[in-house]
């Protein structure tokens, strides 16, 4: 939903620049699954690291002037997601039991629901909504350790 509001609301833009940023966000997504399904180490240091890379994309892409610069930016956006994405669900797949893998997925998944994306894009507008969606590394940092 942020996407169709960055591209006409903050950029003024049309259907080309919501198709433009849209598709370079497709291509950063394909590349990043590429990259991650090489990856053979999970566990927290990586999802904090994705999830680290993933919240500056999404910053830096928020400071994007026009939608030609927020095409290039989305397109690490795409790439950084997925990264994260795969590494998060992999890291939490191995390490919980498989008797509680699906209530820890379902919990994973309304972790990721980011609802307070919707409030930041309502009062502030679209672009102020891209980093306030991105994961928190301080969260993911806090709910690896184990007690």
């Amino acid at each position: 939903m942020v996407l169709p509001a960055l591209a006409t609301r903050t950029f003024h833009g049309d259907a080309r620049s919501y198709g433009l940023i849209t598709a370079a966000m497709g291509v950063g997504a394909v590349v990043g699954g590429l990259a991650s399904a090489g990856q053979r180490v999970t566990g927290i240091a990586p999802m904090v690291t994705a999830s680290a890379v993933f919240a500056a994309t999404e910053f830096l892409a928020a400071l994007s002037p026009d939608a030609d610069i927020a095409a290039v930016a989305l397109t690490a956006v795409g790439a950084a997601s997925v990264w994260f994405l795969s590494t998060g669900n992999a890291t939490l797949q191995l390490a919980s039991a498989p008797a509680m893998r699906g209530r820890v997925m379902a919990l994973w998944r309304g972790f990721l629901g980011k609802h307070r994306g919707g409030w930041a894009q309502r009062r502030l507008g679209g672009r102020a909504r891209r980093p306030s969606v991105g994961p928190d590394p301080g969260c993911l940092g806090r709910t690896g350790r184990r007690g």
